[in-house]
């Protein structure tokens, strides 16, 4: 693919899972306050509701114990949203788009460091300006907070309901995943076919386990979770097994080394209730824990810095253009720009991304033009919010463009909730120019600033990799492998080979004449990371201390060089291949 779309991308149906449980659920949760609230003869507080409820959209295929948090975070996140959306509104207007531009770049740089997922940060910034339009428009603030926080409630238990008769259906979805994964691992041939197979495998299983950690926690194990933890427990014995097989080919060590730290052989993981699942079988896999994301996106060069930056920058831009065409409501394009470009991927993606927006969004003002035509009210407002939410969530992961078709009429619907009436042609001409004005700032933003980044934040990723490396190497050679610490280390390295293989399919869109000669240098961090957690599962070679000891030594070449630096790809790689050289030579 180029780094520009083209006009098939923008048009193409994607295929997609089942979803017609999500848009139901998601539906549910956004007509319901206003049913209720009709029936009391003030449906206006139901649609201010619906602020509180696009916390539903959070989650809706993680484990249960994961999500309720997931969903109760984004409530309150979003209450503390329309809090600060009010204060602004009550202080300036110049005051209210930097606290958004505040807003929106910190959001995103969290929500991507934290791995939360679409729809992202955007919707924080909407709801702290459909909050400010609300209170400058003469809706008290307190009801404009008190009614976001009801609906945060009605999304928490809504949020819930389908995990009532399969409680583990997303581990176990999860864990089928990594089964069909690491049989094509164990299966693969030749060097191209192992690197995918072997990435593919790492991804599932870390998915597998985190699915797993999340759902159960701390808690005792049950029937049913009893048997995915020993399906788990099996997939990571035959993961853990074959990688250090790989290890010990590589190596001239032992092959079929698996074993336990005492080094016993173990064919299968033995089920223990009181055992820790990140302990099995001397696992590294799952989440890192969230100290250790914010440290390595806040260690510059880093793509989700990157990511915060263009946003903060194109909301600016947009915001000052609000304030200074006088539009109402200013949160618009601020939140519009953000949109573009909050959750990151490469420059084609978001290109994309962004034309749909903007196509979909001048459509959808057509359709809330027919709805205010229409002017339903009581029980078909209700169904029609029920109806375009439901229509929203079956097209959304299909097609961008044909379900922000549906997103603007009911996010204009709501925003306009309690404020005055305008006359609908100079509403939507001002949301047409609003919309062309943010996407435009947002694409120009996305193909400056950062531009030519890409080499660099590939090498950013490898380094990362090293100093995960070098940590992992330093337990060998003290002999704490069977540490909680060491386990940490571990799950930092694999989770930091899997964001370089993420980083790397990026950067090859972004630019690819760059990057392309700097493949090769990934790949051989890649084994090297590899080869190191193979080395730690298996009993012979992780004894080898002076071979670990002299490996560190030789990495620091490779950190002697500045990443802001430039240096030839054949350079790092021959430094990457004299620490595995010195690692396979461990007799």
């Amino acid at each position: 693919m180029s780094a520009f779309p083209r006009a098939r991308d923008l048009v193409r149906f994607n295929p997609a899972r089942r979803r017609w449980p999500v848009a139901l659920k998601a539906a549910v949760a956004v007509s319901l306050p206003v049913l209720v609230t009709t029936l009391l003869g003030r449906p206006e507080l139901g649609l201010i509701a619906g602020l509180g409820v696009f916390a539903v959209l959070y989650g809706a295929d993680t484990p249960g114990r994961f999500r309720i948090k997931l969903l109760s975070a984004m409530a309150c996140a979003f209450v503390l949203a329309a809090t600060l959306g009010a204060l602004g509104a009550a202080i300036h207007p110049i005051a209210l788009v930097a606290g958004l531009v505040v807003l929106a770049a910190a959001a995103a740089g969290l929500f991507v460091t934290l791995k939360i997922g679409p729809p992202g940060s955007y919707f924080v910034v909407l709801v702290a300006g459909v909050a400010s339009f609300l209170v400058t428009h003469g809706v008290p603030a307190t009801t404009v907070v008190g009614m976001t926080a009801i609906g945060g409630a009605v999304a928490v238990v809504v949020g819930m309901v389908d995990l009532i008769p399969d409680p583990h259906r997303p581990e176990r979805e999860a864990v089928d995943a990594a089964e069909v994964a690491v049989s094509r691992f164990e299966k693969a041939s030749g060097p191209e076919d192992l690197h995918a197979a072997r990435a593919a495998a790492s991804a599932t299983l870390h998915q597998a386990w985190t699915s797993f950690r999340d759902g159960v926690g701390d808690q005792p194990l049950d029937v049913r979770n009893a048997e995915l933890y020993e399906r788990i427990g099996i997939l990571q014995t035959r993961y853990t097994r074959h990688t250090a097989d790989l290890a010990g080919r590589t190596t001239g060590a032992e092959p079929n080394p698996w074993g336990n730290p005492e080094g016993d052989d173990v064919e299968v993981p033995v089920l223990d209730p009181e055992f820790e699942a990140e302990q099995l079988r001397d696992s590294s896999l799952g989440r890192p824990n969230p100290a250790y994301l914010i440290r390595q996106t806040l260690r510059w060069p880093s793509e989700i810095s990157l990511i915060a930056l263009r946003v903060g920058v194109a909301a600016t831009v947009s915001g000052a253009l609000a304030l200074i065409l006088g539009f109402d409501p200013t949160y618009w394009g601020v939140a519009f720009a953000a949109l573009v470009l909050h959750q990151g991927g490469s420059r084609s993606a978001q290109t994309i991304r962004g034309i749909q927006r903007l196509l979909g969004t001048l459509v959808g003002l057509g359709v809330y033009a027919l709805v205010l035509l229409w002017g339903p009210g009581g029980l078909w407002l209700v169904l029609l919010l029920f109806g375009l939410q439901f229509a929203i969530e079956m097209l959304i992961v299909r097609n961008y463009a044909a379900a922000v078709v549906f997103i603007t009429p009911i996010s204009l619907t709501i925003s306009m909730a309690g404020a005055p009436s305008q006359e609908p042609i100079a509403l939507i001409s001002e949301r047409a120019i609003d919309t062309v004005l943010a996407v435009a700032v947002a694409l120009v933003v996305l193909w400056l600033v950062g531009r030519g980044m890409s080499l660099l934040m590939v090498r950013a990723h490898a380094r990362r990799c090293i100093l995960a490396l070098e940590e992992v190497m330093r337990d060998l050679v003290e002999r704490r492998y069977a540490t909680a610490e060491a386990r940490q280390h571990r799950r930092h390295l694999y989770y930091e080979l899997l964001e370089l293989d993420r980083g790397l399919a990026q950067a090859l869109v972004d630019d690819p004449r760059r990057v392309m000669p700097y493949r090769m240098m990934v790949e051989q961090v890649a084994t090297l990371g590899y080869l190191v957690l193979g080395a730690c599962w298996h009993p012979q070679v992780r004894r080898a201390r002076d071979a670990f000891d002299r490996a560190v030594d030789v990495l620091q070449a490779i950190k002697a060089h500045p990443i802001t630096g430039v240096r030839a790809a054949e350079d790092i790689e021959a430094d990457v291949r004299a620490v595995k050289d010195v690692i396979t030579d461990w007799r």
